[in-house]
């Protein structure tokens, strides 16, 4: 059953992706390795041979935050908000929006400084997101 909030789960894992500084590898089907940037994937076992329930497990539980300690305090923000597993506690698009990452206002005064909050990512998120 899912909701229109997939997408900013999606959303999430995009940006996990983006700031995971610690990605692996995995199996590809021609018996080599290709880089994995998600949170999660899934661990086969004999009774779940395709994983399912490990993964289900590892998205209740949340993403690794050490994986995005590089990410600024906001951007981690959006990211576990966006990943929260129960998508009636998950932001909506307008909610992720004025989320200070792409608002460039801090939340708090520790929050005021650091990679998070650049210029850049306000000045993309006022010419293509808010409009």
């Amino acid at each position: 059953d899912f909701s229109y909030k997939c997408d900013i789960y999606s959303l999430g894992c995009m940006l996990f992706a983006v700031f995971n500084s610690e990605p692996f590898y995995i199996p590809d089907q021609k018996g080599g390795q290709m880089l994995y940037m998600y949170p999660f994937y899934p661990q086969a076992t004999e009774q779940d041979p395709m994983g399912l329930q490990s993964l289900l497990d590892m998205q209740a539980a949340g993403p690794n935050v050490e994986q995005i300690r590089a990410a600024g305090p906001n951007v981690r923000d959006l990211i576990l908000n966006a990943m929260c597993f129960d998508e009636r506690m998950r932001p909506d698009a307008g909610q992720c929006l004025t989320s200070p990452w792409l608002t460039g206002e801090p939340t708090s005064p520790e929050h005021s400084a650091g990679p998070g909050n650049s210029t850049r990512t306000v000045t993309f998120a006022k010419e293509h997101l808010a409009g």
